[in-house]
């Protein structure tokens, strides 16, 4: 049914924001972590709708890096 679905993506979500505080993560990485989970995203399907690679959503939600604006296009 598509309500468990949802309620298992925004469970699972939940379970990793508390994890993400817990390793002291910044909170916007949290928060793109967070997101994406919500979203039942692997971070190769968040990153290609934001016309971003897997690595980069994986440096935003590690809290290696920010995530920069876009280019002009």
């Amino acid at each position: 049914d598509e309500r468990d679905i949802e309620y298992n993506h925004v469970s699972m979500a939940r379970q990793v924001t508390v994890m993400a505080y817990d390793a002291n993560l910044p909170e916007w990485s949290v928060a793109i972590l967070s997101l994406r989970k919500r979203l039942g995203l692997s971070q190769s399907q968040f990153g290609s709708r934001l016309h971003y690679s897997a690595m980069a959503v994986s440096r935003w939600e590690t809290g290696a890096e920010r995530m920069s604006p876009p280019a002009d296009r």
